[in-house]
């Protein structure tokens, strides 16, 4: 892939080149991202999984790698990935795409993010697939404006929340309904909740993919939950031998859970907001 030397601010110019590794270890690369996280915890949750993708940035599932430089210390990276669950779930092609960007305002961030998006889109056609998901800090109307730019329309609003787990608070629960873990036989019930349950979920509030096809691929995401695979415990509400509603927990760091409900994934940490933000190519 050719380079590309482009205009950001007047006295500015933006170098796009195709990313190495050493790129990824920029020290200033995610020194903007989530500042609405709450410092410590808060902070860790949304960087670690960040830095976990930027360790495997050129090899697959990531299809596209591209990174931009400029002489006044702007630079950002973009990574588009193969989604090959979802896809084999919604039966469309699904990315997903990473946008990072450091700069010294947000005029410049929001010409960086629009450069990288638009060379990804412009340069990898056959790379794009029927759709491309991206989730972005609800505090970041720079990188906001940037993907609505470039066609992509927002979802639904993902809340991270936190609480102490020092602080016990007793609830009183209805007559007749016990919490537990999920028992093997109430396995397929989880299933059935699961896939009508997502109401608010980045594939539930996009209308355009199939139907069959976002119930299929959170139904067996909640038994692959039961089974082990994608969460370590699962706890279930019941009515006598009816579930009522599920709790997929996993285990992600030492002073991390990230909570999977009935109605959408919720990860627990200190208070912050994300966009989930779609594009149809």
């Amino acid at each position: 892939m050719c380079a590309d030397l482009l205009d950001v601010e007047s006295g500015s110019r933006l170098l796009i080149r195709e990313a190495k590794q050493g790129d990824w270890d920029h020290p200033s690369l995610l020194q903007d991202y989530f500042h609405s996280a709450a410092p410590g915890v808060g902070v860790d949750v949304e960087i670690t999984s960040i830095q976990a993708l930027l360790k495997r940035a050129l090899v697959p599932p990531v299809l596209v790698g591209v990174f931009a430089e400029a002489a006044d210390g702007a630079c950002g990276g973009l990574l588009l990935e193969d989604k090959a669950w979802d896809t084999s779930m919604l039966s469309v092609q699904v990315r997903n795409l990473t946008v990072l960007v450091s700069a010294p305002s947000q005029e410049a961030r929001y010409a960086t993010a629009l450069h990288l998006i638009t060379n990804c889109l412009r340069n990898h056609r056959e790379l794009l697939g029927d759709c491309i998901f991206v989730r972005i800090p609800s505090d970041d109307p720079a990188l906001l404006r940037a993907l609505a730019e470039s066609g992509f329309d927002v979802l639904v609003p993902v809340v991270t929340l936190g609480k102490n787990p020092s602080g016990y608070s007793k609830v009183v629960l209805p007559a007749g309904v016990e919490l537990g873990e999920v028992k093997r036989c109430e396995i397929d019930q989880v299933q059935r909740v699961s896939a009508v349950a997502f109401r608010w979920g980045r594939f539930s509030a996009d209308m355009r993919l199939p139907r069959e096809g976002v119930e299929r691929l959170h139904g067996t995401w909640a038994r692959n939950c039961c089974l082990g695979a994608q969460a370590d415990h699962v706890l279930v509400a019941r009515d006598n031998r009816q579930v009522l509603g599920f709790i997929a927990l996993k285990f992600l760091m030492a002073h991390e859970v990230r909570v999977g409900s009935i109605q959408q994934l919720c990860r627990c940490a200190n208070g912050a907001a994300q966009y989930a933000c779609a594009a149809y190519v």
